[in-house]
């Protein structure tokens, strides 16, 4: 399927992205590849996909400096210092809560819109947040946030697949 789908000139990177998803569809799969291009050409898009990548990077290598995984334990919101990370996370949970993980092509072009949304809160964590503080504690639930980001855009589609 996926071979076939590069054969009709859609992006490897996002029929690898779209693939993992459950849908064998090929039609519907062919619809998420476009959409996702789509997508991905707006600036909302571009630059959803770069803090994605950015956030991705950071707790990657975070979580092997302290050999620990971020984003198996929860964000406490009690921790949050600056109104940005507030902000975020209630973007992030907005966003868990309207997905309902079917595989509705109607749906699907709805979340790219609700992935949208979430670009502004993103931009501000990273403009106005430092997330390597000296508090610890504060440090750890930051980059438990940031795994968030990779988590709710991953049940969209497998951003880490996107080229880019």
């Amino acid at each position: 399927m996926k071979v076939y789908l590069r054969t009709q000139g859609t992006r490897h990177d996002l029929v690898e992205a779209v693939a993992g998803s459950g849908d064998d569809n090929v039609l519907r799969l062919v619809q998420k590849s476009n959409s996702l291009a789509d997508f991905l050409s707006t600036e909302d898009g571009g630059n959803l996909l770069s803090a994605y990548k950015r956030a991705c990077n950071i707790v990657q290598i975070e979580e092997k400096r302290d050999n620990k995984k971020y984003g198996l334990r929860q964000v406490d919101e009690k921790k949050f210092k600056q109104k940005e990370e507030t902000q975020l996370w209630e973007s992030l949970v907005q966003l868990k809560e309207s997905n309902p993980g079917t595989s509705d092509m109607s749906r699907f072009d709805e979340m790219l819109g609700d992935l949208a949304n979430l670009r502004a809160p993103v931009d501000y964590f990273f403009e106005r947040v430092t997330v390597n503080t000296d508090e610890a504690d504060i440090r750890e639930n930051r980059l438990r946030l940031l795994s968030e980001i990779e988590t709710c855009l991953n049940k969209v589609a497998n951003f880490s697949c996107i080229d880019g």
